[in-house]
């Protein structure tokens, strides 16, 4: 079902091995990965609001036939019969009378009628042509739910890979704190080190243990999250992928280009004026005559116990035209025309904005993302000095020239530093997607 739709993802993702190091130290032995394209898959395959969409795509489709729209004739069978017991009383000219009582009476008819509109001034057309343009429109009303859907994935899958290196992070802290408290207590032992620097340390990785301990929720939070968008079972497991590429060559004025024609806001109204236009042609359609041609296959039968008549039987065809001409009817027909031409007009504004809403929030997205993209690399640089300057306190701190405030200071400015670093990589990566969704590459 989903095979025409392949997903555009402007990015590689190549390594496995912090996602898998998470989970190794959760206890578990062997993690499926996944990727980001099994994970959209999944969703197109099984998403709630994507099976609804292909159904309405599916009503609009049945609905598009030329049946439907007025062009075929109409066949139907009508039959009856009747049946009647009175006192029959009948006075005639002459004088005289006739009388029975009991008298019953039973009459049978049937039918076969045809109608078939030789000319309605064109609304079976119009008509024909507006199903046609709306199964267009579910189908593009179905894109957007898979762009939608899509962009929920993508945003929960990097949301679990974020999640796994802060969980990391916060394992390499607690590491980091385990040592420099076991260190403290050797020295203590030996009488190099105060109680004061064992409560430190050990406040310190009490610390560091709360920390992992809400890093560990948040990676698992995350990943329900993900498959709760894939539909299935919540408590599955798998590790991610997490190294990511960026596309830094991206042009803003080949972007709004392409938005321009394959954004799916942009589309959808366009396809709301056209839709308006044909309701005008259908209004006017409506200020000319219908011509219906009309037949019948009738068979009657009348039958009397008193009378003069006591049988009476036909069959045969019966054929006719039929012109109609509303000359007059309160100018309902003139206000659907007026209103048809305000809503044509409606839709040219609601395109223009719809426009300028696209290439506000596209032009705005790109300079997010090169935004994004300089602190990112502002923090890589960072990172460097940071993680330079917490080895030079460890050694310093191993050899007693440091205090341990001026170590834990030291250590806390690494670990600020890496998640740091992490935010700005999944910014900048969630602030390319959005720019791509714009420009209405993000499904194809």
């Amino acid at each position: 079902m989903y095979k025409f739709f392949k997903l555009s993802i402007l990015f590689n993702l190549l390594s496995i091995t912090l996602a898998a190091q998470v989970d190794s130290t959760l206890g578990i032995i062997t993690v499926d990965t996944l990727t980001l394209q099994e994970a959209v898959t999944l969703a197109l395959e099984n998403n709630h609001q994507i099976r609804i969409a292909h159904n309405t795509e599916t009503v609009n489709q049945n609905s598009a036939t030329k049946g439907n729209a007025g062009f075929s004739p109409t066949v139907s069978v009508t039959g009856g019969a009747s049946y009647s017991n009175n006192n029959a009383k009948f006075e005639f000219a002459t004088g005289e009378t006739q009388s029975q009582n009991g008298a019953a009476s039973n009459a049978q008819n049937a039918a076969l009628n045809v109608n078939y509109r030789l000319y309605g001034g064109g609304l079976a057309q119009n008509n024909y042509k507006r199903f046609q343009i709306l199964v267009e429109q579910s189908n593009l009303q179905t894109r957007q739910v898979l762009e939608n859907t899509s962009n929920d994935v993508i945003t929960a899958y990097y949301e679990v890979a974020r999640q796994a290196e802060s969980y990391v992070i916060a394992q390499e802290a607690l590491k980091i704190s385990q040592d420099r408290l076991a260190r403290q207590e050797g020295k203590n032992e030996f009488g190099t080190a105060n109680k004061l620097d064992i409560l430190n340390a050990t406040v310190d990785l009490n610390a560091d243990s709360v920390t992992l301990v809400t890093a560990e929720t948040n990676y698992e939070n995350a990943k329900r999250s993900l498959n709760q968008l894939l539909v299935r079972d919540l408590a599955s497991n798998f590790v991610v992928q997490d190294n990511i590429d960026f596309s830094r060559e991206l042009d803003l004025t080949q972007l709004l280009d392409e938005a321009l024609e394959k954004n799916s806001d942009i589309r959808l109204a366009t396809y709301g004026q056209t839709i308006a236009e044909t309701d005008l042609e259908i209004a006017e359609a409506g200020q000319m005559p219908t011509v219906d041609l009309t037949g019948s296959y009738s068979f009657n039968r009348n039958q009397n116990e008193a009378g003069f008549i006591l049988i009476n039987q036909s069959f045969g065809f019966t054929g006719g035209i039929n012109i109609n001409f509303n000359i007059f009817n309160g100018k309902q027909q003139n206000i659907q025309i007026q209103n048809a031409r305000i809503g044509i007009e409606n839709n040219r504004q609601q395109i223009q904005q719809t426009q300028e809403i696209v290439e506000r929030n596209l032009t705005n997205a790109y300079y997010t993302f090169q935004n994004a993209l300089t602190v990112m690399d502002m923090q890589e640089r960072n990172l460097e000095i940071v993680r330079e300057n917490f080895e030079v306190t460890l050694e310093k701190f191993n050899f007693g020239q440091v205090t341990t405030t001026q170590f834990r200071e030291a250590q806390l400015n690494l670990i600020r530093a890496e998640n740091t670093l992490i935010n700005a990589r999944f910014t900048a990566k969630l602030a390319e997607v959005a720019l791509i969704r714009l420009a209405g590459l993000l499904v194809e």
